[in-house]
């Protein structure tokens, strides 16, 4: 940590001739570095006269926006308390590491992703490049390792994809409904906890009406002509999907945009979720991010939602 100076008051060099009386409206808060903070007059040198000062009120301080040479105001704004949730976050990316189907950018939006979260006090759990079976386990093994006082479940699957809501496992192409969704929403451990899912896929091979910049890639893929593996539908039984947001990157056959950045998606729902502070309704960030994007002529994402006016701070 480095050591600085934060002085809160009247500050006097040189000879004063006369009585001084300074009042300032603080008290220190948050001072969690070697910072040296000082409320009141600061006398450098004579004082011929008397010195009377009070001091009431408050400043947060902090070093990573109070410091040597920075352009921001010294007495940093007070920072609001960002809510840390009860919740569970599962990253499913697929990478597709050393074929050409390599969706570079994606590691960037993971990390992006894990910041994010981390600052709502959840440490997301990626699960990269797995094959069909080993997803089809993960989402086994994370449904067990519910805690009777999660508040939240939020599973992002990303990856390459097509029409029908298909996308792709490091072996093959699946449902994401049957193999990923399903099984979570009828998971009894899960009733009535709010749940976010998030795809990060083409669903279809039509653009908007932009021309992009030669760095700028899609999550669509010409699959093989292989059979669709269905095969993991758990139970016939009636689902309730309440309580939830479905949230795709982009419109019904169109494309999901990608740079070496990531998504244009994951990269604007992070803003959105950083800048809400908790404090913004939830599907709200959703609605915020498909405006931003389709504004940009970029691409429309698009969202489900039965989920209640719920903010994150409500998930403590």
């Amino acid at each position: 940590m480095s050591r600085q100076s934060l002085h809160i008051g009247a500050k006097i060099k040189g000879k004063v001739h006369k009585d001084v009386n300074t009042k300032s409206n603080a008290v220190v808060t948050g001072c969690d570095s070697n910072a040296d903070v000082q409320v009141g007059p600061s006398i450098e040198s004579d004082v011929m006269g008397t010195l009377t000062s009070t001091e009431v009120g408050q400043i947060a301080y902090r070093e990573d926006t109070v410091g040597a040479g920075t352009s921001r105001n010294q007495l940093a704004e007070a920072e609001q308390v960002v809510p840390q949730i009860k919740g569970k976050v599962a990253i499913f990316n697929q990478e597709f590491k050393g074929t050409e189907g390599f969706r570079v950018g994606s590691a960037n939006d993971v990390e992006r992703l894990k910041a994010t979260f981390s600052r709502l006090g959840i440490q997301p759990i990626e699960k990269p490049d797995l094959k069909h079976e080993q997803i089809v386990q993960e989402i086994d093994a994370l449904l067990n390792g519910v805690l009777s006082t999660l508040k939240l479940f939020v599973c992002i699957f990303m990856s390459h994809g097509e029409a029908n809501d298909i996308v792709l496992a490091a072996d093959k192409k699946f449902l994401l409904k049957e193999t990923i969704i399903d099984p979570i929403m009828q998971n009894k451990n899960l009733k009535g906890i709010a749940k976010i899912f998030i795809v990060v896929a083409c669903r279809g091979g039509k653009r908007h009406g932009v021309d992009f910049a030669g760095d700028v890639a899609s999550n669509y893929r010409e699959f093989d002509r292989v059979e669709l593996d269905a095969s993991v539908v758990r139970s016939a039984n009636a689902i309730d999907y309440s309580n939830c947001i479905f949230s795709y990157s982009t419109f019904v056959d169109y494309v999901s945009l990608r740079t070496e950045k990531g998504t244009f998606f994951i990269q604007n729902l992070c803003d959105n979720i950083d800048k809400a502070n908790g404090d913004t309704i939830i599907h709200s960030i959703f609605a915020e991010i498909n405006n931003n994007l389709s504004k940009a002529g970029l691409q429309v994402p698009v969202f489900k939602s039965t989920m209640g006016n719920v903010r994150f701070k409500d998930l403590v």
